[in-house]
């Protein structure tokens, strides 16, 4: 019996290795209809629509060292080892732990932020001078994230709110965990974070972070995969 066309599919992909270029593959497939030929098509389509749905970060070498150093605590850098006094901005903000504490609760603490490249450090809230020597308790990567202003957020007053491209760290899943939380003093604080988070994200905002790769050494954390889906 001749084949019949059932369907002809347009996949859009992105292209993982050279950013801003797109695969537009086009699939003809000939088949009876129901046939296995014809259910391995519909299997196929569906399988490619899962991948798309996954995160695809395109990170330079530069900010995946960086993020790759956050793999265990052991590894997190220093406030000097990434040369944060040349951050874009930084200062003390309030910032919602991921997950539920005592009673069901999401406590908030106050945290010491420098924005520098691509990411957003922060550290316990302490004076500049004792900074220096204090490791980095997590970093937020900027790019392409999604970034918005909360004007009340669970009670809170002056909230930024951060969705990255990326888990907090190398071997955790995206989920919820995966955004930020972080309230500003005053509405103006949380307006001059907006614009400057919101920069960077969009990529009108560069500034470069080879300095901050000094001090971080090559050891095995630098070889490290990012999740499925990063380059």
């Amino acid at each position: 019996t001749e084949g019949k066309v059932i369907d002809t599919f347009s996949v859009h992909t992105k292209e993982r290795i050279t950013p801003g270029r797109t695969l537009l593959p086009r699939l003809v497939i000939t088949a009876e209809p129901g046939s296995v030929v014809a259910l391995l098509s519909y299997f196929y389509v569906f399988v490619v629509a899962v991948w798309l749905a996954k995160p695809i970060v395109i990170m330079n070498q530069h900010d995946k060292k960086i993020y790759n150093s956050y793999d265990s605590d052991d590894s997190t850098p220093l406030y000097m080892t990434l040369e944060l006094a040349s951050s874009l901005k930084s200062g003390t903000l309030n910032k919602m732990a991921p997950t539920k504490k005592a009673l069901g609760l999401q406590p908030w603490s106050k945290r010491h932020f420098a924005l520098k490249g691509n990411f957003i450090f922060y550290f316990a809230d302490k004076k500049h001078a004792d900074l220096m020597h204090e490791k980095s308790k997590g970093c937020i990567y900027l790019k392409n994230a999604k970034v918005e202003k909360l004007a009340d957020y669970k009670g809170k007053k002056n909230v930024l709110k951060i969705e990255p491209t990326c888990p907090r760290r190398p071997n955790l899943e995206m989920d919820a965990t995966s955004h930020f939380y972080l309230q500003a003093a005053t509405p103006e604080d949380l307006e001059d974070w907006f614009q400057k988070v919101h920069g960077v994200s969009s990529g009108r905002i560069e500034q470069s972070t080879e300095d901050t790769l000094m001090g971080i050494p090559q050891g095995e954390h630098e070889d490290l995969d990012l999740p499925a889906g990063y380059d």
